[in-house]
C-alpha cells in the first residue's frame, strides 16, 4: 500500500513548520491508519462471536524523536488493541527526515496568540459545535482529508460560517491519501473497517496544537455517538467504533502528555449531550451552515462530486434522529438521499431495538444496574462519565425517538413501552 501524508498546506497557515514530534506522531498514525487499510481482517466464520476479527500486526515505524517514542511504545501498543481489537507490536526505527516540509522558515506569525485548535470533519456535530463556539476565542479548525469531496463539503460548512460569523477562521488540513502498490497481488482488497481512523483525526488536531505551543484540543462529539454502545448483541468489542469513546480521547491525550512533557487536554463539551440537544443549541443564523454537513458513513468514499449520502446507515439514521427531534426538524429539507429509511430497513430496526432495551432498563427500580446488565459497555464509559450524567444522556435520548417514528409512521408501541418515555 502506498500512503501519501501531505502537510504541505499547514504551516502556511500555522505560519510555521511543524515541530518534529508533531511530524512525527502525524506519520506515525498515518503509517498506522495504512496498514489498518492494507491487512484484511480474515472473513468471517464465527464472526458473530467475535472470533477472526483481530489481526496480529508487526510495525516499524521511522521518527525523528525516538527516545520519546520509545517511551510511549507499550501506551502506543494498548490504545491500537483498544481501538482495533489486534494485537500490536510497534517499534520505532531512527528517521532521516527533518520536517514535514522542506519550506523555509516564517518571518512573522499571523495567528492570534489565543487562537484554540479545534478538530473539524465537516460532520453534522463537528459543524454544530464550531457554530457554538463562535464569538469566542479564535478558532482554527483541524481536518484530515481523504478524498476532494470530503475537502469540498468542509469547505461549504467553514464558508458559510465565515459569511453569517464573519470571523477568519482560518483551516488547517491534512491530506492522506492511499493507493494499491503496483507490487501488490492484482485484486488485492483493503480492509473496510478502518477502526484508527480516529487516531489519525485526533493526531491531526494534537500535532496542530503542539506546533502552535498549546496544552488543549477541541473535540465536537455528541456523548451517544462517541459512547457508541453496540446496536445488537452480535457486535463485540471495537465492531462498534471507538473513535471518539472517552477512553480514546483520554489515552491520545495522556500520550500527548507524555511525549511532550506537559500536560495535555482534549476537551469534549458536546458529550453530555445527544446529537439532538447539540444541534438545538446551534443559534438560527447558523442554521442553513450547519446543513451543508454530511453525516454517513460511506458519504464521503464515493470521488463523484455531489455524491449523496445513503440515508440508512447508522450514521445517516443518528442524524435524522437527531434532526427531527431538535428544534430544526427541517434542517435536511430538499437535501438528496440514495435511499430513505422506513420501518423495513434493517439498521433503523438495529438503532430501535437497542433504544427500546435501554428504556426498558431505565424504567427499572435500579436503573443503573439494569442498564449495565443490558450494555456491559457502559461500566467502562462510566470511568470517565459519572453515571448521573450518562443515565440523563440516555434517558433524553430514548424521549426523543417518538417524535422521530411519528414522522416514519412507525407506532411507538411497536418499539418502546412508555415507561421511561413518560418520565
Amino acid at each position: 500500500m502506498d500512503a501519501r501524508l501531505d502537510g504541505q498546506g499547514v504551516p502556511d497557515v500555522l505560519s510555521r513548520q511543524l515541530d518534529p514530534l508533531a511530524a512525527d506522531l502525524l506519520e506515525v498514525a498515518a503509517a498506522v491508519y495504512a496498514v489498518d487499510r492494507s491487512v484484511v481482517r480474515p472473513r468471517y466464520a464465527g464472526f458473530e462471536r467475535g472470533e477472526n476479527w483481530a489481526r496480529q500486526i508487526d510495525l516499524t515505524i521511522p521518527v525523528r524523536c525516538r527516545e520519546r517514542w520509545e517511551s510511549v511504545r507499550t501506551d502506543l501498543a494498548e490504545l491500537l488493541a483498544w481501538l482495533t481489537d489486534d494485537e500490536w507490536s510497534v517499534s520505532f526505527s531512527e528517521s532521516d527526515r527533518d520536517r514535514l516540509t522542506g519550506g523555509q522558515g516564517y518571518l512573522v506569525s499571523t495567528l492570534p496568540d489565543d487562537i484554540e485548535p479545534v478538530l473539524f470533519s465537516g460532520g453534522l456535530d463537528s459543524s454544530a459545535g464550531l457554530a457554538l463556539r463562535l464569538g469566542g476565542p479564535p478558532l482554527l479548525p483541524v481536518s484530515v482529508r481523504t478524498n476532494n469531496d470530503m475537502a469540498g463539503v468542509q469547505e461549504r460548512v467553514l464558508s458559510r460560517l465565515r459569511g453569517v460569523s464573519r470571523e477568519v477562521l482560518p483551516a488547517a488540513s491534512f491530506r492522506v491519501n492511499l493507493t494499491q502498490s503496483r507490487t501488490r497481488a492484482p485484486g488485492a482488497k483493503q480492509e473496510n473497517s478502518q477502526r484508527s481512523r480516529g487516531l489519525l483525526f485526533l493526531a491531526a488536531g494534537i500535532a496542530v496544537a503542539i506546533t502552535l505551543g498549546k496544552g488543549r484540543l477541541w473535540f465536537l462529539e455528541n456523548g451517544i455517538g462517541a459512547i457508541n454502545l453496540p446496536y445488537l448483541r452480535s457486535q463485540v468489542g471495537s465492531q462498534a467504533t471507538r473513535s471518539a469513546h472517552p477512553r480514546t480521547v483520554q489515552a491520545m491525550a495522556r500520550l500527548a502528555g507524555t511525549l511532550t512533557g506537559q500536560d495535555f487536554a482534549v476537551e469534549t463539551p458536546l458529550l453530555g449531550l445527544t446529537k439532538a440537544e447539540a444541534v438545538s443549541a446551534v443559534p438560527p443564523e447558523y442554521e442553513h451552515a450547519i446543513a451543508c454537513s454530511v453525516s454517513c458513513d460511506t458519504g464521503f468514499a464515493s470521488r463523484i462530486s455531489g455524491h449523496p449520502p445513503c440515508g440508512t446507515c447508522t450514521s445517516c439514521l443518528l442524524r435524522r434522529q437527531a434532526v427531527t427531534a431538535s428544534r430544526y426538524p427541517k434542517l435536511d429539507e430538499g437535501k438528496r438521499f440514495r435511499r430513505i429509511p422506513d420501518r423495513t430497513t434493517p439498521e433503523l430496526a438495529a438503532m430501535l431495538w437497542q433504544a427500546s432495551r435501554i428504556e426498558s432498563r431505565l424504567a427499572e427500580q435500579d436503573p443503573w444496574s439494569g442498564f449495565v446488565e443490558e450494555f456491559p459497555e457502559i461500566a467502562g464509559a462510566a470511568e470517565f462519565v459519572p453515571r448521573d450524567r450518562l443515565l440523563r444522556l440516555f434517558g433524553a435520548y430514548v424521549r426523543e425517538w417518538p417524535k422521530v417514528l411519528a414522522s416514519m409512521d412507525v407506532p411507538v408501541g411497536d418499539w418502546f413501552s412508555g415507561q421511561e418515555l413518560a418520565s
